[in-house]
């Protein structure tokens, strides 16, 4: 028996029929959506997470020993009884800021028995090479080696101490 397409009956079943299609696939579709998300979670095709810089040093601006070959860069003079430290201010300061510098003069080489410091603060701001020179005063003579270097120690509050001057316990 067929059904004529004037008889109301056959324009209800196939508009339940669409509806049941479209309850079908959609839900398919939705599932398949959930899936991929969940699978592509760790998709590497992702922007990363937005990383705030750590508070502390910046390793874009370094502050280290200043001297060279047989010029030391922490010397005492007799005389004027205190350590003459030179220091490097070098980098990048992408805002104005303060950068503090302390350098401890010992006694002996173990820097266990301070006998002077002296500290100071030098205000960057952008592109930053700038030589420092520091006078510690000191109440005795310090632990001096053979190639004229005093022993010293470098601290510094706002930027990094540099490379070098870090693998060398920052004693000079």
């Amino acid at each position: 028996m067929t059904r004529d397409a004037s008889d109301p009956s056959s324009g209800r079943r196939r508009r339940r029929r669409w509806g049941l299609h479209l309850l079908v696939h959609g839900g398919l579709a939705t599932a398949m959506i959930v899936w991929g998300l969940l699978l592509g979670a760790d998709d590497p095709v992702r922007p990363a997470p937005l990383r705030l810089p750590a508070p502390g040093p910046r390793p874009g601006l370094t502050v280290g020993w200043g001297g060279s070959e047989g010029h030391s860069s922490c010397r005492y003079d007799a005389g004027a009884g205190s350590v003459e430290a030179t220091l490097t201010v070098a980098g990048y300061a992408p805002s104005a800021r303060e950068v503090t510098v302390t350098v401890t003069a010992y006694a002996d080489e173990n820097t266990s028995r301070p006998v002077g410091s002296a500290t100071r603060t030098v205000r960057v701001d952008g592109t930053v090479r700038e030589p420092l020179l520091l006078t510690v005063p000191v109440t005795r003579p310090p632990q001096v080696g053979e190639d004229d270097v005093a022993a010293c120690s470098l601290d510094v509050d706002g930027a990094a101490i540099g490379a070098g001057d870090q693998a060398a316990g920052r004693t000079r």
